[in-house]
């Protein structure tokens, strides 16, 4: 079984749990969220998944977890 993860935040952390979703194979990282929109398309892009709002991934049942990466 593969987790479906999504990220909000595309900063240095949100970089590092990318990373390591990559390297695991029972997760994906379906979708990343930003307040800046061009930081979590980048991040999207470079690991694979989608960008997308917080509404768009509170909203999709197919995300099992999402990990929040936010400044302090």
């Amino acid at each position: 079984m593969t987790i479906k993860l999504a990220l909000i935040g595309a900063g240095r952390i949100a970089k590092v749990h990318a990373r390591a979703i990559a390297g695991s194979a029972d997760a994906e990282l379906a979708a990343v969220s930003d307040a800046l929109p061009a930081a979590a398309e980048a991040l999207a892009r470079a690991s694979g998944a989608r960008a997308a709002d917080v509404d768009a991934i509170a909203a999709d049942q197919s995300i099992d977890a999402v990990l929040i990466c936010t400044p302090t």
